[in-house]
């Protein structure tokens, strides 16, 4: 995502330095040292939502903050900032939760599609 940046976001959690999310060609949970530190930096922008006050995601009808699956408990938000936006085209994430006791759940996979530029004629 964004410029590739290898820099771990969470060890300069400052945004004007963020940089991208290194990619990882195929899925991977692997030992490598590089794919741990592919899916810390990631991690590390998320924000847990507890509350559906508190939501990332805004109920359709007026627009206010609100989890909009029926008994959601949990949301997890990353705002993407320009540094680390999507390239044009299509992005596959695939995504695996633990749970309270780091036991890991199946991987969900998502495809982003970022438009791509027109042409100037």
């Amino acid at each position: 995502m964004g410029d590739g940046n290898p820099t771990i976001f969470c060890d300069f959690p400052d945004l004007s330095v963020a940089g991208g999310i290194k990619g990882i060609p195929t899925p991977s949970y692997g030992p490598e040292q590089e794919v741990t530190n592919v899916l810390r930096d990631h991690a590390c922008r998320f924000d847990v939502k507890f509350s559906s006050g508190d939501a990332c995601t805004k109920k359709p009808l007026n627009g206010d903050p609100g989890f909009l699956g029926p008994g959601t408990i949990r949301q997890y938000c990353h705002q993407i900032p320009a540094a680390a936006a999507f390239p044009p085209g299509d992005t596959i994430l695939t995504v695996r939760v633990t749970d309270d006791q780091g036991t890991p759940g199946p991987t969900v996979q998502i495809k982003v599609r970022a438009p791509t530029a027109t042409p100037t004629p």
